[in-house]
């Protein structure tokens, strides 16, 4: 009776060299039927490059083995004190995506950035020999009557083009005291 090796892989069984090379030239469509089949989800992003290299890990995983039980410990450990939204896990059957966040952090309110003025303050800004005033409210910036949620989208409503909202108004929050009215 003859015995059959191992050793050498099967000609129908694509080697993992082989799976790799064969993802380059896959069609996106192709990649994202793949990765459903893979990972047991729909991908949430559709960049081939990005699909490539999470079906390359798969393959490999596979065929080799994951992380070993004491990296992902170390994982673990090291997620323990990062917070909620680090910790994302991709969306499978039955799970709401407000599992995806703890509470915690889900309902946590944003610090409020502690170069900004408080609120009620009025920045005055110059620009082509018009002046500008903005308002600093609890939830953004009102000027001209309308809410905005960033110093960056009122800069680029004045000047019609994208602005650092804090480089464009830095005189004013650099010198408060000089250029209030």
């Amino acid at each position: 009776m003859e015995s059959t090796s191992s050793s050498t892989p099967s000609p129908s069984v694509p080697t993992v060299k082989e799976q790799l090379s064969a993802l380059d030239t896959t069609s996106t469509a192709d990649l994202k039927k793949m990765f459903a089949d893979y990972f047991g989800f729909a991908p949430n992003v559709g960049h081939p490059e990005f699909l490539r290299k999470q079906l390359a890990w798969k393959i490999q995983e596979r065929a080799y083995g994951g992380y070993s039980p004491r990296a992902l410990a170390r994982i673990e450990e090291l997620l323990a004190g990062m917070p909620g939204v680090l910790r994302y896990r991709a969306p499978r059957k039955g799970r709401k995506s407000s599992d995806l966040v703890p509470p915690s952090v889900a309902t946590a309110k944003r610090e409020r950035d502690p170069r900004i003025p408080p609120v009620g303050t009025v920045m005055r800004k110059v620009h082509h020999g018009v002046e500008h005033a903005v308002t600093v409210q609890p939830d953004g910036f009102e000027y001209a009557g309308e809410l905005y949620r960033s110093l960056t989208g009122v800069a680029k409503k004045i000047t019609h083009c994208h602005w650092n909202g804090f480089l464009y108004f830095q005189e004013f929050l650099l010198h408060p005291k000089q250029t209030r009215k």
